[in-house]
């Protein structure tokens, strides 16, 4: 007898689709479709915060859940009477019970103000859900690390859908692209490998004035990965600044090296004593934004290539060489390839941040999209 029916098995892989897909994607929709068949309920195709409800959610959600929930409290018992599982079944079934996990919990890391003691029980699911007797799962994920997930993600979501708002496309691929910034489009080699890495890499927000750019690095920097201790029940980022964020247009040139990296005691006019800047401040989950990037001095600029290459600088006045450990964050209304060619700004510069580029709508491009965007709230 087979593990899972064929219904089971198609219902399993939609649900597997959702847990590692970008949820501010319209695919949603024919996922959930599939999912749940004639118990699917209609609705638009853009998730996102309404004037009404702003915290409603599509309505299959919860259809969802419960299906899952009640198939995987059948599932255990199945695999460890079965004596020949296929790896593909034991990591649909892992999968599966992650997305459960994640649901199951959602409302707990947002209510927690600080507080995971209910890593307890997230810690009980688990060991009940994945310890089968003669079975093993190949992907070795351990139960904090996936808590650190889920807590990631549950940031995640509600710094787009919290801070992007409008029901237009152009709205719903913004906060889609924001979502793969943050994740890439690889859900599962995040979990594995990349969470470790996207760090390094930096992002630039280009876009009119008042469409939102500081609003989507504040999402952006509020959602980085942060390791939890299961023993200690808490995260590593408890203490300490995540958002470091530098307006290059209200500050003189010396003032912004100074911010950046810092300054030994009698470097300027000023100086009266040594300062460490937001680079060296800035915590390993941390992120410092740049805003108005586009004008920012040349000589500054070369500062900045090395610490996007090496995560290398050195404090103003000083030749000691100190780390940048954390995501810089760069954001834009300038016409970058113009200053390029005006020789205002570095093209080397230039394409290593643009390694991840996000582009913000006007509210012209949303408007003819869906002119009731007029009657919604608006990014701001």
């Amino acid at each position: 007898m087979a593990l899972l029916s064929k219904q089971e098995q198609h219902f399993l892989s939609s649900v597997v689709q959702l847990g590692y897909g970008n949820p501010f994607l319209t695919d949603r929709i024919a996922v959930e479709k599939a999912a749940l068949g004639r118990e699917f309920v209609p609705g638009g195709p853009v998730w996102s915060a309404s004037v009404s409800d702003p915290e409603a959610e599509p309505p299959n959600v919860a259809a969802i859940y419960r299906k899952v929930a009640a198939l995987l409290e059948e599932l255990p018992e199945r695999l460890a009477a079965a004596s020949d599982v296929h790896q593909e079944q034991l990591t649909l079934y892992e999968e599966s019970v992650h997305y459960l996990l994640y649901q199951r919990y959602h409302a707990n890391f947002v209510a927690a103000r600080g507080q995971w003691r209910f890593y307890r029980d997230f810690l009980a699911d688990w060991n009940r859900l994945h310890h089968i007797p003669g079975k093993h799962f190949e992907s070795g994920l351990e139960p904090a690390h996936v808590f650190a997930c889920f807590r990631q993600i549950q940031r995640a979501f509600h710094g787009i859908y919290d801070n992007i708002i409008g029901n237009s496309m152009p709205a719903a691929r913004l906060r889609s692209s924001v979502w793969q910034s943050i994740f890439s489009h690889d859900m599962r080699r995040y979990r594995r490998v990349l969470y470790r890495k996207m760090g390094d890499f930096p992002t630039l927000i280009t876009g009119p004035s008042g469409t939102g750019k500081e609003l989507i690095a504040r999402a952006i920097a509020g959602a980085r990965y942060v390791p939890f201790d299961g023993e200690r029940m808490e995260f590593a980022d408890a203490l300490g600044e995540s958002f470091l964020p530098i307006n290059i247009a209200a500050l003189s040139p010396t003032l912004i090296e100074s911010e950046l990296f810092g300054h030994r005691r009698g470097s300027f006019t000023g100086a009266a004593g040594d300062r460490k800047g937001w680079l060296e401040a800035c915590p390993p989950s941390g992120s410092v934004f740049l805003d108005e990037l586009g004008e920012m001095e040349l000589s500054i600029q070369v500062k900045l290539l090395r610490v996007i290459e090496t995560r290398r600088f050195s404090a103003v006045g000083d030749t000691g060489v100190r780390e940048f450990h954390g995501k810089l964050i760069g954001a834009t209304n300038r016409d970058l390839p113009s200053h390029i060619r005006a020789g205002k700004f570095r093209e080397d510069l230039y394409y290593r941040l643009c390694a991840d580029l996000i582009q913000t709508p006007s509210l012209a491009d949303q408007i003819r999209d869906s002119p009731q965007v007029l009657h919604e709230w608006c990014i701001t």
